[in-house]
């Protein structure tokens, strides 16, 4: 999968697996959650604030295996979507900056690696605007081994390039997580819980924006099938 070395992002002045260290996973199971969701809230502002008129979303699902029972054991995936700016030269150089805050939000540019801490693929797909282009970059962050060893948490795979017939959106799949016990946690929780905490955490925000506020969907998928849906408005 990642045969193609040339493709990993280098970095010279610094040693990721110590960076790894030294910035510990959190206790909160929800935090790459948190983190994506952020990011989402984010991006969606950057796009609204170049002037761009369109209806804002941010759809998260979860995706759980299921048992004979037909219900979720554990947590496969959590895919986050929205709408926002996107990964355009000037946000991806930023990602791959370590601890870049140069976007303004009083945020330590470090919420990935609570991404990698907690699952083994973060796979990021993004189609944006820049200039009068529409262009599509897809890329993988991890702390896997085969990252590791080349200094790296990010792999690009692709060179951004045209893409037609596509509005701009990015989506952000959070694959396998690495604690079972993360994965089994997760299955305890219903779109509710999920709904709530995302409340608890950004009830602050949410008020600042609500004359403004994006669609946001909660989805519960088991075996593939949506089984539950919830919304803040």
């Amino acid at each position: 999968m990642f045969d193609d070395t040339s493709k990993f992002i280098k970095y010279n002045d610094l040693k990721w697996s110590g960076i790894l260290k030294s910035i510990p996973k959190s206790p909160n199971i929800l935090q790459p959650l948190f983190e994506a969701f952020t990011n989402s809230l984010e991006s969606i502002k950057l796009r609204q604030q170049t002037g761009d008129e369109f209806a804002a979303y941010i759809n998260i699902t979860l995706d759980f295996n299921a048992n004979l029972e037909g219900n979720g054991v554990d947590l496969v995936n959590i895919i986050v979507a929205d709408n926002g700016i996107g990964f355009d030269e000037d946000n991806y150089k930023r990602l791959i900056t370590f601890k870049d805050d140069t976007k303004g939000f009083n945020n330590r540019g470090s919420g990935r690696i609570q991404m990698i801490h907690s699952f083994q693929i973060a796979r990021f797909e993004s189609t944006y605007k820049e200039g009068e282009d529409t262009l599509h970059r897809s890329f993988i962050m991890s702390k896997a081994q085969v990252f590791l060893s080349k200094n790296t948490i990010i792999y690009s795979e692709n060179e951004p390039e045209p893409i037609e017939g596509r509005q701009e959106e990015t989506i952000l799949t959070l694959s396998n997580p690495l604690s079972q016990k993360d994965a089994k946690e997760y299955a305890k929780l219903g779109s509710e819980d999920i709904k709530k905490a995302l409340l608890n955490h950004y009830m602050l925000a949410l008020c600042n924006i609500k004359d403004n506020l994006p669609s946001i969907q909660i989805n519960y998928k088991v075996g593939g099938s949506v089984v539950d849906t919830d919304t803040i408005e």
